[in-house]
């Protein structure tokens, strides 16, 4: 949503795509401290961590667009779903 806002130029979509990227982080953070997710130590961590930089990325954002900025926050996201992704389809050929 952000690239796409971003690429329309559209202030309003941008804004919009910004909270709900703070929205996903903000449960991202929320997951991450759940003492019952079953992550490690390390990435638990590092998930808080990235949260709360991506979270002052997203509100700095708010209050003036800055396309560093917004290339930051739709490269993060992007990483993170990739590894996701690239977890899922691990998973599935050990199951398979």
């Amino acid at each position: 949503m952000l690239d796409e806002a971003r690429a329309n130029k559209d202030e309003a979509a941008i804004k919009a795509a910004l909270a709900i990227n703070m929205e996903l982080w903000v449960g991202i953070r929320a997951f991450a401290k759940s003492p019952t997710n079953g992550l490690a130590d390390v990435v638990r961590g590092n998930l808080i961590t990235l949260s709360q930089y991506v979270g002052g990325k997203t509100v700095k954002q708010m209050q003036g667009l800055d396309d560093s900025v917004l290339d930051t926050l739709i490269n993060i996201n992007l990483q993170i779903s990739e590894g996701l992704l690239e977890g899922v389809n691990k998973a599935a050929k050990l199951a398979g």
